[in-house]
């Protein structure tokens, strides 16, 4: 990198070649076989797509091949994203005040991103003429969004170098809280990542992503940015650090107007984060991102040959050691493209967040490729102004002062949208969903144990995908059997002791499963601030899968294990028995092979009413990506008629009862004639 001041050279000390060993895992007196096997299995799917992914980058040495790379991430991740279709509508946008500064001037600033639905933000213009190149800067989690101190520092010394900075909320943090409550202020559900996670379970379920509505205000902000006499539009920049950085690095690789992109304390690889720290906020999560082939890097491969800065902290829980095998990986394609300068990268000792040298590092980077070189780095000290000075609304709240949409509500819009508008679902789209092959499901018991006649039941063990095997208990009357039911449950079915004994004396021989998920499968204990079900199921949302997906699976070997126990004895066949967040695993199982009956307990009624909801509980593993752009839990339940459908207590997706008289509501449908509702 001839040329390039010493801050931007690549200095990789940590490679990605012992990133690998991050997905072993070692086994524990008190973690089980089968947990340690599924486990394994899980990871395994992870590097086996990214080391695939690893050598695909590895052989791109022509600039042909990186540019046909280029477009296959760009529209991968516009694809996993759900990128909303291009607004052009009214920004109407409106500076509420001006606030003059030494050198510069505050705009406060409101405008719309899509009809309705409003951004709080702060443009920094520095004095003078211009036309000034400008940085659109992208707020990570902090609870003032725009009007952090630490976010400050950034957006006033950039404007005394003459850029000028469109700041922006990101909602659920700043004046954009979300779910404001009327009495106390603040969130009901927690500002920032408790607002997103929230909110972004719920775009899952109509093939959006929390990340495609940041995109979308952000592209606006541009649009804004772009209007402006005083701004060079040749010239335009993103910068942002943690999910600041997030944001910055899905706009680079789906937006051309940028000259570059910096990206502060994100950029790793999965390989390192797979496990610990795992998962993170909801815009971070695109449904099959590594399962298709991605990692972190690609986020830059689509930005190149434009300007990427690399911005990192070495004891930041986003891993070091994957920002830097980055960096390594993408060095020779930003050389290939004859733009080896235009990849930089700056490291500092310290823990997460956007530090002073990383701070200088992307001054530094943004003069030189956006026509300001020669700055000096070095930041002088900012004061940083108090929240209340830095308002665009009245109140310190949209929700209070303007005015403005949420999130959710476009989002329940869009869910009522797809429902009135989808074709009746086929069998090919459920397999798609739930996916399964066409193959039949053959029963594999591996180990069986105990005796079924008596209290404790015989053990046994399915495998259900190659070397993963879950926990089964089967339970028979003293006589004759009158029915077979297969149960599931959320708290892990096998250990259902209560439920079983007043079943089986009632004649019932019951196969109790715990699939994947529950029982021994359950979510293990989450880190670094996200709990071990959101943690569980986005795993198998990066893989391009669900939880749901894993559960029907199992489900069908139950099925079919079941049905050889009950040979000939078993005159209508098994029936279904599913709590809690596997009832939408039972429907789906139930359409590949019908039970004599379905019992529903405790359950979702509707993935819409789920969408539509304000809030929800309790309900992250039965997140389904893209759901109700293919069906939805009651037609699943009519498909199945003329079996029996029973919803025993069913919930909201808040975990309020649903009755017989507001079932209708809630289903979204008539209520099929095969349905019926008990307490």
């Amino acid at each position: 990198m001839a040329g390039a001041p010493t801050i931007f050279r690549i200095c990789v000390a940590v490679l990605a070649a012992g990133s690998a060993s991050l997905f072993a895992l070692q086994s524990s007196p008190t973690v089980s076989a089968e947990r340690v096997a599924f486990d394994a299995w899980v990871d395994g799917q992870a590097k086996s797509a990214l080391d695939t992914r690893r050598a695909r980058v590895a052989a791109l040495k022509t600039r042909e091949n990186i540019e046909a790379r280029q477009q296959e991430v760009r529209a991968g991740i516009a694809d996993m994203l759900g990128v909303l279709p291009g607004s052009n509508g009214p920004l109407d946008a409106i500076v509420t005040r001006t606030t003059p500064r030494d050198g510069y001037r505050i705009e406060h600033l409101v405008f719309q991103s899509l009809p309705g639905f409003k951004v709080t933000a702060l443009v920094y213009v520095p004095d003078g003429p211009g036309p000034f190149p400008a940085v659109l800067g992208t707020a990570g989690h902090a609870n003032e969004g725009k009007a952090s101190p630490t976010y400050q520092n950034v957006w006033v010394s950039l404007a005394r170098r003459g850029f000028v900075v469109l700041a922006y909320d990101p909602f659920g943090q700043g004046e954009r809280v979300e779910y404001l409550d009327p009495v106390k202020g603040g969130s009901r559900v927690g500002i920032g990542t408790r607002e997103h996670s929230m909110t972004g379970q719920q775009l899952l379920l109509s093939g959006r992503t929390l990340g495609a509505y940041m995109v979308q205000d952000m592209r606006r902000a541009l649009d804004y940015l772009e209007s402006r006499t005083d701004v060079d539009r040749t010239r335009l920049a993103v910068a942002g650090n943690s999910g600041g950085g997030t944001q910055a690095a899905l706009l680079g690789a789906v937006e051309p107007r940028l000259a570059a992109v910096v990206i502060s304390c994100y950029m790793t690889s999965w390989a390192d984060m797979w496990n610990v720290p795992g998962p993170q906020d909801a815009e971070q999560i695109l449904p099959g991102f590594v399962g298709r082939g991605f990692d972190f890097a690609d986020f830059a491969v689509a930005a190149a040959p434009r300007g990427v800065l690399v911005s990192s902290a070495i004891k930041d829980f986003f891993p070091i050691a994957g920002s830097r095998a980055a960096s390594e990986e993408l060095a020779p394609v930003f050389a290939a493209l004859e733009a080896p300068d235009r990849l930089a990268r700056v490291e500092n000792d310290a823990t997460h967040g956007w530090s002073q040298p990383l701070r200088e590092g992307a001054y530094r980077a943004l003069g030189t490729w956006l026509g300001r070189p020669g700055l000096h780095p070095t930041e002088l000290p900012v004061v940083a102004e108090a929240d209340a000075a830095l308002r665009v609304t009245p109140t310190g709240q949209l929700a209070t002062s303007l005015g403005t949409r949420t999130v959710r509500a476009i989002n329940a819009d869009h869910a009522r949208a797809l429902a009135s508008s989808r074709a009746p679902v086929t069998e090919a789209k459920l397999r798609v969903l739930a996916g399964l092959s066409t193959a039949a499901t053959e029963p594999r018991v591996v180990l069986r144990a105990g005796n079924p006649w008596s209290p404790a039941g015989e053990r046994l063990l399915l495998e259900v995908e190659p070397g993963v095997r879950v926990q089964a208990r089967l339970r028979r009357p003293a006589s004759a059997a009158v029915s077979f039911t297969l149960l599931a449950d959320e708290r892990g079915a096998t250990s259902r002791t209560e439920l079983i004994e007043r079943l089986v004396s009632e004649g019932q021989t019951l196969l109790a499963i715990d699939v994947r998920g529950t029982g021994d499968l359950a979510p293990a204990a989450g880190v670094s601030g996200y709990s071990g079900a959101y943690q569980f199921a986005a795993r198998a949302w990066l893989l391009g899968t669900s939880v749901v997906a894993w559960q029907t699976h199992d489900l069908l070997h139950g099925l079919a294990v079941l049905r050889v126990e009950a040979g000939a004895a078993a005159a209508r066949g098994p029936s279904v028995r599913a709590q809690g967040q596997t009832v939408p695993a039972a429907l789906l199982a139930a359409q590949f092979d019908r039970p004599a009956a379905l019992t529903l307990e405790d359950g979702l009624v509707s993935y819409l009413d789920f969408a539509s909801a304000d809030t929800h509980d309790g309900l992250t593993l039965a997140v389904l990506p893209g759901v109700l752009q293919t069906t939805d839990l009651p037609e699943l339940m009519a498909r199945v008629a003329p079996v029996p459908v029973r919803l025993l207590s069913p919930r909201t997706a808040a975990g309020a009862a649903i009755t017989a008289t507001t079932l209708p509501a809630h289903l979204g449908t008539p209520v099929p004639a095969n349905v019926t509702i008990t307490h």
